[in-house]
């Protein structure tokens, strides 16, 4: 899990494949630091990509996101460093 916002702990290790086999949205679970229920969050990879689509996608979900673009990147690659599979 990754520890980047001030409510949540994310995590991503699993994804949804399209009709080709191809990567069709990854499967990222924001998981409350206190009290709270689980939010599951599907993104297309280029919405994984893009910190400004990130930012969107989790603030939709009152989660904020406050990465640099570099720190992002950073994010990103722990994020998914461990083994993920398909769902």
């Amino acid at each position: 899990m990754l520890d980047v916002t001030d409510t949540h702990l994310l995590e991503c290790n699993e994804y949804k494949v399209d009709a080709s086999g191809n990567v069709a949205y990854y499967l990222l679970r924001a998981v409350p630091k206190g009290a709270g229920k689980l939010e599951t969050i599907m993104l297309k990879p280029s919405d994984v990509i893009s910190l400004h689509k990130f930012k969107v996608a989790l603030v939709n979900r009152c989660i904020f996101y406050t990465a640099s673009k570099a720190e992002h990147a950073r994010n990103i690659m722990r994020l998914c460093q461990f083994p993920l599979r398909a769902v």
